[in-house]
C-alpha cells in the first residue's frame, strides 16, 4: 500500500510544480502585453503607475519564499533525512489589491476621473479604469488628450511558490536544509516552455539551519514542548522571453519609411530577482502520529522586477517636424520598466504534521504584521524520527 501511495505522489510531483510555477510566472507576464498600452504616458507618471501595480508582487513573492522551512521544532537526528515537496502560497491583503490614483502624485499630464479613481493592482479581480493623458510632445493646455484603460488585475490574490526541500540531521542538535526548484517545462497556449531554451530560465535555491538550544540549558530539554532557533536564505532568478511584434504589418518606424525589423523584438525579457531571509524561534509538541508546531519570525526580502528589451508601440506621430506626422506609426522603446523593493515583517505561524511511517503531510498558516498571510502545505518522505 505504501509503495502505491509513494508511486502515485512521485508521478504527480512534476504536474504539481508545473501548475504552481506556471501561475507564478503568468501573473507578472501580463505586463509584457499590457506595457505597450500605457508606455506613451510621460516617463515619470508611467513609472509611478507601474510601481504601484507591481509592488504587491514583490511583497507576496518574498513572503512565500520565507515560509515552509519547518514542520517541527525538533531537529533531525544525526544523518537522518527527509525530502519535502511543498507549495508556499501568500495572500495579498485588500489594501494592496487596489490603487488610489490620487495618492500617486501623478503630474497634470494625466487627467483622473474623480468619480472613478481607484484602479486594479496586479493581484485584483477588478478592472483597470480609464484615464485621459497628454502624450509626450503634446502641450497639456492647448493640445488634444488621448485615452487609455489601465491594466486589469490578474484575477487572484494568491501567489503560490513550489519548492523541493532536502533536510539532513547533523550532530549537536543541528539540522541543515537545502531547497531548490527543478527545471520543469511550463505549459502555455503556445506549447511547452522548456527551461533549457531561450524563452524560460528559472533558478530558485536556498539554505537554512535549525538548532536545538534546549540542550544547553539544564533540565530544559526534558520539557515535552521542544524549542529551537532557525534561519533560512532563499535566492531566486526567473527570466521569461517573448517577442511581441506590431499588430499591423503595414506600419513604419516613427520618422522613417522603414518597416520594423521583427528580429529586433526577440530580446524581450521579463526578469524577476528576489532574495529572502528569516530568523525565528520555533516550538512544537509531538503526539503519536501528530505534531503541532509554530513560531515567531522576523523576515525580510528584496525583490526586483524588470521588463527588458525592445518593444513596438503603435502611436500617432504628433511631431510636426517628423516625416510621418499625423500617421499611425511604430515607436520602439527599450527597457521600459524596472522596480526594486524591500519588504519586511514579523510573522507568527501555527501548523500540524501527520506522520505515518516514512511519509508525512503538513499544513500551516502564518500572519504577518504587514497583513500578508501565508498558507503552506506539502508532503514528505524519508528516514526520520523527530
Amino acid at each position: 500500500m505504501k509503495t502505491c501511495i509513494s508511486s502515485y505522489l512521485i508521478k504527480k510531483i512534476p504536474l504539481y510544480i508545473t501548475f504552481c510555477l506556471g501561475l507564478c510566472i503568468s501573473i507578472p507576464s501580463v505586463a509584457q502585453s499590457d506595457v505597450t498600452k500605457i508606455v506613451n504616458i510621460a516617463q515619470a507618471d508611467f513609472t509611478k503607475l507601474m510601481e504601484a501595480y507591481y509592488t504587491p508582487f514583490g511583497k507576496a513573492f518574498g513572503t512565500s519564499l520565507n515560509n515552509g522551512w519547518y514542520n517541527t521544532a525538533e531537529p533531525l537526528r544525526p544523518w537522518k533525512f527527509d525530502i519535502r515537496i511543498l507549495a508556499s502560497a501568500s495572500l495579498v491583503p485588500n489594501v494592496d489589491q487596489t490603487i488610489d490614483l490620487n495618492s500617486l502624485g501623478l503630474s497634470d499630464r494625466v487627467v483622473i476621473d474623480p468619480n472613478n479613481s481607484v484602479t486594479a493592482s496586479l493581484f485584483s479581480a477588478n478592472k483597470g479604469v480609464p484615464v485621459q493623458y497628454f502624450p509626450e510632445g503634446v502641450n497639456n493646455t492647448t493640445g488634444a488628450s488621448a485615452s487609455l484603460t489601465l491594466p486589469d488585475g490578474f484575477g487572484l490574490n494568491i501567489l503560490p511558490v513550489p519548492l523541493i526541500q532536502f533536510n539532513l540531521g547533523l550532530p549537536k542538535g543541528t539540522e541543515l536544509s537545502v531547497r531548490f526548484l527543478p527545471a520543469i517545462p511550463i505549459e502555455t497556449d503556445e506549447g511547452a516552455i522548456e527551461s533549457d531554451d531561450n524563452r524560460f530560465r528559472a533558478g530558485i535555491w536556498g539554505v537554512g539551519i535549525k538548532h536545538d538550544f534546549q540542550q544547553w540549558i539544564p533540565g530544559f530539554n526534558l520539557w515535552p514542548i521542544k524549542f529551537a532557533v532557525a534561519m533560512g536564505y532563499t535566492r531566486t532568478k526567473i527570466n521569461l522571453n517573448s517577442s511581441l511584434a506590431p499588430t499591423d504589418a503595414n506600419l513604419v518606424i516613427e520618422g522613417t519609411s522603414t518597416s520594423p525589423d521583427l528580429s529586433a523584438y526577440n530580446n524581450q525579457d521579463l526578469e524577476l530577482k528576489a532574495n529572502s531571509f528569516y530568523f525565528g524561534l520555533l516550538f512544537s509538541r509531538k503526539f503519536p502520529l501528530l505534531t503541532f508546531y509554530g513560531g515567531a519570525r522576523v523576515e525580510s526580502s528584496n525583490s526586483s522586477f524588470a521588463i527588458l528589451g525592445t518593444y513596438p508601440v503603435t502611436i500617432e506621430d504628433t511631431d510636426t517636424n517628423s516625416s510621418t506626422f499625423g500617421q499611425q506609426v511604430v515607436r520602439e522603446i527599450t527597457d521600459p520598466f524596472s522596480i526594486s523593493r524591500s519588504f519586511g515583517q514579523v510573522s507568527f505561524n501555527v501548523g500540524m504534521r501527520l506522520k505515518v511511517g516514512i511519509f508525512s503531510l503538513f499544513v500551516d498558516y502564518s500572519q504577518g504584521t504587514q497583513q500578508y498571510q501565508n498558507i503552506t502545505a506539502g508532503f514528505g518522505f524519508g528516514i526520520f524520527d523527530n
